[in-house]
């Protein structure tokens, strides 16, 4: 996957989690602040990514999301369960899957073979 769409996959599963919006999600591997706004709701994401000047859109509910990333032009899957997650890009056929504790998310690329951890 690529960190755009590690980075969205992280934001709206931690978002869900947290039933709550954060403004911005810190990338680790990048050493980047990734600020977006717009809402998740239990069936709807509008969300626009300021860094990377795209929208995240989809339709799910509160246990998973069917999500179009418009920047890098590919669809999304996330499951989520309890504090887990995991998703799946239709681009790249890569899988990743993950845990939220608090507003620490760490996310394991299955296509990368690494851990990458995020921060809201």
């Amino acid at each position: 996957m690529k960190p755009q769409v590690r980075c969205a996959v992280a934001y709206i599963a931690a978002c869900t989690v947290a039933d709550s919006q954060a403004t911005s999600i810190y990338d680790h591997e990048r050493s980047l602040h990734v600020f977006l706004s717009g809402t998740i709701s239990t069936s709807s994401i509008h969300v626009y990514d300021y860094t990377n000047q795209c929208a995240i859109t989809g339709r799910g509910g509160r246990s998973g999301f069917d999500v179009f990333h418009h920047g890098e032009r590919t669809h999304l899957s996330i499951n989520i369960s309890g504090n887990r997650f995991d998703g799946y890009e239709s681009e790249t056929s890569s899988h990743c899957s993950g845990t939220i504790n608090g507003k620490t998310i760490t996310l394991f690329d299955y296509s990368s073979g690494a851990h990458f951890l995020y921060t809201l």
